[in-house]
């Protein structure tokens, strides 16, 4: 399959570190499975670190509490989300935009009904902790979040057809009154138009981000974007502590500036 073939060529070891630096502290099998979904995760990982790609790369541990207050409205107590650099913004870009393609002509084209730019990753989640469940991934530059469905009555497991819908209802009152954002593309990366999955042509050419320098060289046309003024065309550097103008999501999962 191609997602092991890819697993061969990055390495095991790389992708465990990626989910650390994600938030995902539950046991992984280091192994080329990893790449099929087999170790156990939490929903909260799960949803924590998807929503790292939405916010420009910044994790942010997932608060349940933001305060509380006594009868007199005094402070009890305070917790402020604090964001943590996990993947560099142009790296965390390019998936995201990948992620775009499964609304703008995949198999979550049900959530164009948002209205809104939104990404997602559709497919099944079963494990030992959700068995027979299945679940989408979806994210907008504002909020995000996953539908996840189990078994009817049947004992058939409903499928994306109503995963998908739950989000977009979900989602439209969260967004309600929010102005219509697109994910701010990043420095570093550059978008040129490809053709045609497996085609060769450019009859129904789409956008296509890249990391400025990875970009190929036949494409259907000029691209935009431009690479880092530090390093023109070079690969991301390490992953650093979020800055005061970083985003991080709230408790609720939307996102809002930070150090201001």
């Amino acid at each position: 399959m191609a997602t092991i073939k890819v697993q061969e060529r990055i390495g095991v070891r790389r992708t465990v570190d990626v989910a650390r630096r994600l938030g995902v502290e539950s046991p992984l099998h280091e192994n080329l499975s990893i790449a099929l979904g087999t170790s156990d995760l939490t929903l909260l990982e799960l949803t924590s670190a998807y929503g790292s790609l939405a916010n420009q790369g910044t994790w942010v541990k997932p608060t349940a509490i933001r305060y509380v207050l006594d009868s007199q409205r005094k402070m009890l107590e305070e917790n402020v989300p604090q964001g943590r650099q996990a993947l560099p913004p142009d790296l965390a870009y390019v998936v995201t935009h990948m992620m775009q393609g499964t609304i703008e002509r995949g198999t979550g084209q049900a959530a164009k009904a948002l209205g809104r730019p939104a990404a997602a990753k559709t497919g099944p989640r079963t494990t030992t902790r959700t068995r027979g469940s299945s679940a989408s991934r979806l994210i907008s530059p504002r909020a995000y979040g996953w539908a996840m469905t189990g078994r009817g009555a049947s004992g058939r497991t409903r499928r994306r057809a109503c995963r998908v819908p739950i989000w977009t209802a979900f989602m439209k009152e969260v967004l309600h009154g929010s102005p219509v954002e697109d994910f701010p593309v990043p420095e570093g990366v550059v978008l040129v138009p490809g053709g045609s999955l497996g085609a060769g042509t450019c009859a129904r050419p789409v956008m296509m981000a890249f990391i400025a320098g990875t970009e190929p060289r036949n494409n259907c046309g000029p691209g935009r974007g431009s690479p880092r003024p530090d390093q023109p065309g070079s690969p991301s550097a390490p992953p650093t502590e979020a800055g005061s103008g970083a985003a991080a999501p709230s408790a609720a999962g939307t996102t809002q500036p930070q150090g201001q």
